[in-house]
């Protein structure tokens, strides 16, 4: 959650300093799906060094982080899969007290985020 804090603030300032958020990379998952998701790839190069030394490219259980904007290109979203690496097709949004689902960043404030005791 640190890391996406930190992504979701390097973001954040590059836009404000550029009035637009740094374009994410296009990737299909690599088991097969062919669900097209972003990544930090991209971003990343327009991040480092400046807003942020090194970009994180995965969570802690090494799966990708998500990055993207909305399709108006108004908000940032940094998105970890959890603990299995599947991303919900319905976030509840909100405190979840399950490392399995998602924690997901909106302009830099979590909207689903991991509280209390973990399932």
């Amino acid at each position: 959650m640190a890391d996406m804090r930190t992504i979701a603030t390097a973001v954040e300032a590059y836009a404000l300093d550029f009035n637009r958020y740094p374009p994410p990379s296009g990737f299909v998952l690599p088991t097969g799906l062919s669900l097209p998701t972003t990544d930090l790839r991209t971003a990343a190069t327009y991040l480092q060094p400046t807003y942020m030394k090194i970009a994180p490219l995965s969570d802690g259980w090494n799966s990708w982080f998500d990055y993207g904007t909305t399709e108006l290109g108004t908000n940032d979203v940094v998105r970890s899969a959890g603990r299995l690496g599947i991303r919900e097709t319905a976030p509840v949004y909100g405190p979840t007290t399950d490392f399995r689902d998602d924690i997901i960043v909106v302009d830099g404030m979590f909207a689903q985020y991991s509280y209390g005791l973990q399932a």
